[in-house]
């Protein structure tokens, strides 16, 4: 949220003099939980909401009443190593060599949520919650401005001659969009990253900047594709597509289906393959180009 959209009612806090150590993040836990804990033990306030590696301790010092966000796999201290080849065992080493850390980290996440509120933003989550830590979660799916959405798609000229891709990492399925690609030489690729910083063309693939209007992701596309390797917690994207009313295929993993309605012709089942994905992707556009 931008500083200056804060309610004037609103005191901002913040707290400093943080050990920062970038990815090695429950080391960073390890070195400032009892800082944390300190800070939030003196705030004066009826409830707190938190999320993320630091809410475990912001909620072990909060006297009040407690609510944490699960929105990722992540939320729930799930360690999985999506990388390949050099980058997979260097992700390898590095979570060896945290694991102390990470170990306090899952120590404070299962003591702290027992005593507070915990929301997913998914039925999928909810259930890993429960799985994961045998703690009851309730659900508020993510905000869908639809209609927003539908005005802004009504009033301009559709541009739909990609297959659309939104993310920037192999867990989101970046590496296997750019295997896709290069399987499908004559289909026309749009990967929206927030790496980017302007429209570049490589080979069938325009790289495009991250967008923070929605509705010029969708404009631009001819089969919205959400090929995730994670366990996706929900998927606005699919979510908004689906919606839409866009072309859409999903990975059947995490919260994807249920952002479908698990409507099966959305979902691809091999969701690690290559070439299911791309028998996938040409069978849809045969038949748009057939109804055409």
């Amino acid at each position: 949220m931008p500083l200056a959209t804060v309610s004037r009612t609103w005191r901002l806090k913040y707290y400093d003099a943080m050990f920062e150590l970038g990815r090695f993040s429950y080391i960073e836990y390890a070195l400032n939980r009892r800082r944390l804990i300190r800070f939030f033990s003196k705030l004066n306030a009826d409830e707190l909401w938190t999320y993320g590696v630091y809410g475990p301790a912001a909620l072990l010092g909060f006297r009040g009443r407690g609510r944490y966000f699960i929105r990722s796999e992540s939320d729930l201290g799930i360690l999985v190593n999506y990388y390949e080849g050099m980058r997979y065992w260097a992700k390898y080493l590095k979570d060896i060599l945290e694991w102390p850390a990470y170990k306090l980290y899952r120590k404070d996440l299962e003591s702290s949520l027992r005593s507070a509120t915990v929301t997913a933003n998914s039925k999928y989550m909810a259930q890993r919650v429960r799985e994961c830590l045998h703690i009851s979660a309730t659900v508020e799916y993510p905000i869908v401005d639809i209609t927003h959405l539908r005005e802004r798609l009504d009033s301009l000229p559709a541009d739909d001659k990609w297959v659309v891709f939104v993310g920037d990492s192999n867990w989101k399925g970046l590496n296997l969009v750019e295997q896709i690609a290069e399987s499908l030489p004559s289909v026309e690729f749009r990967i929206f990253s927030r790496f980017i910083e302007k429209d570049c063309q490589i080979k069938n693939v325009l790289w495009s900047p991250w967008q923070r209007e929605s509705w010029r992701i969708y404009q631009a596309a001819r089969l919205v594709i959400v090929p995730s390797q994670c366990e996706e917690a929900y998927g606005k994207v699919a979510r908004e597509s689906f919606l839409l009313g866009k072309k859409l295929l999903v990975s059947r993993v995490g919260g994807l289906p249920e952002a479908v309605d698990f409507d099966p012709q959305y979902i691809v089942d091999d969701f690690r393959s290559r070439v299911t994905w791309c028998n996938a992707i040409q069978q849809i556009l045969l038949k748009q180009h057939c109804a055409s």
